[in-house]
């Protein structure tokens, strides 16, 4: 994506006329959304939230000057021109670990959460990696959760990190869908996972809504394999599975969650390739929650 993309080396300074500068690059919007947001954990780790850029970027009018911002923000000295932006992707360095403990106390003390539950999933799904993405679906960051996810979950909670949003910058369609209309502000919403703070946060949040909708749908207080079965199958899907459990617990899960079975084939079946059951699988939900 990044590698073989060279840019001139005769491009104009950024700092002169971003917006300018970009045009005269000739890279498709999509690889440039891509260098800024590498550029913002290579070049300057230190700056690690752009929550102020999107802000920014969400009152600009047209996608140029939302590029623009993006490399305003990354404030690249004066000497820096496109040839040295280009080298820098390629020697671009591993990030140091980040604090991930530090992250799930402070969403905890935000949201109510347990820490505890909070670090023990990012364990499950990420083995603790900031920066994972899943083969088979849209899952990234510490919590492995899907586009999809986020950003319904940013809709109802932005105001918690800090990121105060126009109305129309996420918007639920009649599918109840979350909608991004320009993509180098729905990039930069996406890559908010890779912070492990932000990532905790959102995570406690929808971790509270989740206790929320299962207390209506069943009737009682979940516990902690009830809340991290609805992180992975959403509330409705735990809901389903601890009925299917009481009433069938044999059932093979892949069949009553085929979707699901699809992305997360490791869950859903075991290491001779066979499907596990219902009892098995909410099991296992429990095991990580609790960390049993």
């Amino acid at each position: 994506m990044l590698m073989g993309v060279v840019a001139p080396a005769s491009a104009a300074p950024f700092e002169d006329d971003p917006a300018e500068a970009l045009e005269a690059l000739s890279i498709p919007p999509q690889t440039r959304i891509d260098w800024a947001l590498g550029l913002a954990r290579s070049q300057h780790p230190e700056a690690t939230r752009p929550i102020n850029l999107i802000g920014a970027a969400d009152k600009a009018d047209d996608v140029a000057a939302r590029v623009a911002a993006v490399y305003g923000w990354l404030a690249l000295n004066e000497h820096r021109h496109a040839q040295g932006l280009n080298s820098a992707l390629h020697d671009r360095q591993p990030a140091a670990p980040r604090p991930v403990v530090h992250a799930a106390a402070l969403a905890a003390r935000e949201t109510g959460v347990d820490p505890g539950y909070l670090l023990r999933v990012a364990k499950a799904e990420s083995g603790l990696n900031p920066d994972a993405r899943a083969p088979t679906s849209t899952a990234t960051g510490l919590f492995q959760m899907l586009d999809q996810t986020w950003l319904l979950t940013l809709k109802a909670s932005a105001d918690l990190i800090g990121l105060h949003l126009k109305p129309d910058t996420i918007r639920i369609n009649a599918r109840g869908a979350a909608v991004v209309a320009d993509p180098v502000t729905r990039a930069l919403l996406l890559d908010l996972r890779r912070d492990p703070r932000l990532s905790a946060q959102m995570t406690g949040a929808l971790t509270r809504s989740n206790a929320q909708a299962l207390r209506s749908a069943t009737g009682r207080q979940p516990g902690p394999g009830d809340l991290y079965a609805a992180h992975v199958l959403g509330p409705s899907g735990a809901a389903v599975l601890a009925a299917a459990v009481r009433v069938a617990p044999q059932l093979k899960a892949a069949a009553l969650f085929a979707a699901a079975a699809r992305t997360n084939h490791g869950l859903f079946y075991d290491r001779a390739g066979r499907a596990v059951s219902v009892s098995a699988l909410a099991q296992h939900f429990r095991a990580v929650g609790e960390g049993a």
